[in-house]
């Protein structure tokens, strides 16, 4: 998992699949769970 700060928030993300394909973004919390 790869993790990014933006400002109070932490995001963890996972990236799999093929670079050129279709992408989903589920999301939980998000953005002011803080």
């Amino acid at each position: 998992m790869k993790r990014v700060q933006a400002g109070l928030l932490d995001v963890a993300y996972l990236e799999v699949g093929p670079a050129d394909g279709k992408p989903a973004v589920l999301l939980h919390g998000f953005p002011y769970d803080v």
